[in-house]
């Protein structure tokens, strides 16, 4: 019952993770409206989160070996949360720029989490099933974005 527990709660972390990156498209008319700046602006926008995203990819995945799984994605949480309440404060487009480079980095470690986590808890039988579960927590989180 626990390693399906551990498995709930990563769904849940996957979901908020992508409700996050999500939130920015459906609010994006009101947000280039505030913040002065056009379509290609907030391409630009996005771009810096998917560069940051990948770009640190490699480092959470060794921060995540080093530190454990209960301390690396603690921290990951705590650092995506932060950028994200952040995003809410910003009022320019180099605010809000650095706050989605900053939960890039943070959300990136969410997927090698997961991953960690499969191979912690779940039988070799049982990764493919936890890796679709937490991609049921992935696609949630991007549905439900617009009801926010």
């Amino acid at each position: 019952m626990t390693r399906w527990l551990a498995v709930g709660i990563f769904i849940i972390s996957s979901t908020l993770n992508y409700l996050d990156r999500q939130l920015l498209n459906v609010l994006a008319p009101l947000i280039m409206a505030e913040l002065h700046f056009n379509q290609t602006g907030f391409g630009w926008i996005i771009s810096a989160f998917s560069i940051a995203y990948a770009a640190s990819s490699l480092l959470t995945g060794w921060f995540l070996d080093r530190a454990g799984i209960n301390r690396g994605i603690a921290a990951a949480v705590s650092w995506w949360s932060a950028a994200a309440v952040s995003t809410a404060l910003v009022r320019s487009f180099g605010g809000l720029a650095i706050c989605r480079v900053a939960l890039g980095i943070g959300e990136s470690a969410g997927v090698p989490a997961v991953g960690k986590l499969n191979g912690m808890y779940l039988q070799p039988g049982e990764f493919a099933l936890g890796a679709a579960l937490n991609q049921i927590g992935l696609s949630l989180g991007l549905a439900v974005a617009p009801l926010f």
